[in-house]
């Protein structure tokens, strides 16, 4: 009985993994977790994929603390700290986002940010997902940095059968 009983949460866990959830809700659950992890007062999940044979080649989304869909502008991703995030593959912080941008370009939900964590998550070839955080009173630490690391190494595979779920949707509306 004891035995059984430690296993029913993992077998819980597993179950909900494997129940596939609308992106939004996926970002809403990622977001508000690594925010009271980190004592964020908001955040976005940022969706980026790119893949040469379509048109246009790349297409950005981003989801609020809400799950709604926030505007990400013109901004290229591979000139914001989304993507240096992605490229650097470890979370990256910008505690005076107004002062420390580094040439980097901000979104337009980063604009009035005083500070800002990415942390990145690859989901698949040509799709990347990044958890960034927002306004933290005291700036994010070191610790808030791996705290991120780690939620976006777990989140991935959320957002992953998040995506996939919307895929099948998309082909069977297509079809």
């Amino acid at each position: 009985r004891e035995s059984v009983e430690k296993a029913v949460p993992l077998v819980q866990s597993t179950a909900a993994l494997n129940d596939p959830v609308p992106l939004p809700d996926a970002a809403r659950h990622l977001i508000r977790f690594a925010a009271q992890a980190t004592g964020a007062k908001s955040g976005v999940l940022l969706v980026r994929h790119y893949d040469a044979n379509r048109q246009p080649a790349e297409w950005q989304r981003a989801y609020s603390l809400d799950g709604e869909v926030v505007d990400v502008g013109d901004t290229p991703f591979a000139q914001s700290i989304a993507g240096a995030a992605v490229s650097r593959q470890e979370a990256c912080v910008m505690n005076r986002a107004a002062e420390q941008n580094d040439g980097l370009r901000l979104y337009p939900f980063e604009q009035e940010k005083t500070s800002i964590l990415a942390a990145p998550m690859t989901v698949a070839t040509g799709t990347n997902a990044v958890l960034e955080l927002f306004d933290k009173p005291s700036g994010f630490s070191p610790s808030d940095q791996r705290l991120a690391q780690t939620a976006g190494e777990l989140g991935a595979d959320l957002i992953r059968h998040a995506l996939g779920q919307r895929q099948q949707q998309e082909m069977l509306l297509d079809a």
